[in-house]
């Protein structure tokens, strides 16, 4: 699967502590920028610019960050601060990597299809990992692993990361005896238990 390309537009930001807040009412995210080839450096960029390369490129996808159209640096969203109650984003991270370079990072799973054990009312999904350890060059990083779940039939059926095989040019690193999903009897609600409780003692008169 080909890679989505991102682009935020960025310029170096002079306000800092208190003054942060104006900079926001006026539609901007404060963030810094660090890491290979770049000092710790202050900008802004759009908000809604951001929010939405944010929900598309997520925090595994490489992304070219354009400081004041003079410089372009490869780089990760490693950090997202949210306002608490206005959830509105109050400052960003972005990460600068060396694309020759290996890193590993969490990549968030994404289950396909309904297990045959849930369309035959037979148990229910239970999910042991959300994301998987990746190691890989920045370019390699998968933006999400897709894990097919349709042929789940059986209680007790189980995907542990062992049975992972990864569709790029990354090695998974996660603990493979952990389990990913597996298929458990469906939990009767307490109701129901007495229900059948009571049933079962008439049975038994």
């Amino acid at each position: 699967m080909t890679q989505e390309n991102f682009t935020i537009k960025a310029s170096k930001r002079e306000l800092v502590g208190r003054s942060l807040n104006t900079l926001r009412k006026q539609g901007f995210v404060p963030a810094i920028v660090y890491g290979y080839g770049i000092d710790p450096t202050p900008v802004q960029v759009n908000a809604r610019e951001f929010e939405h390369t944010l929900k598309r490129a997520g925090r595994t996808s490489l992304i070219d960050l354009q400081i004041d159209d003079s410089q372009t640096v490869k780089v990760f969203i490693q950090d997202v601060q949210v306002h608490p109650v206005k959830l509105n984003i109050l400052h960003a991270d972005f990460h600068a990597v060396n694309l020759e370079e290996e890193i590993e990072t969490e990549v968030p799973i994404v289950l396909v299809g309904e297990p045959a054990a849930i369309r035959n009312n037979i148990g229910v999904l239970q999910r042991g990992l959300e994301s998987l350890t990746v190691r890989a060059k920045p370019a390699d990083i998968p933006h999400e692993i897709e894990i097919n779940v349709e042929d789940l039939a059986e209680i007790d059926q189980t995907i542990y990361v062992a049975d992972i095989k990864p569709s790029g040019n990354y090695k998974i690193t996660s603990d493979p005896e952990e389990m990913v999903v597996k298929i458990v009897p469906v939990q009767l609600e307490p109701e129901e238990v007495t229900e059948e409780a009571e049933e079962e003692e008439q049975e038994q008169e």
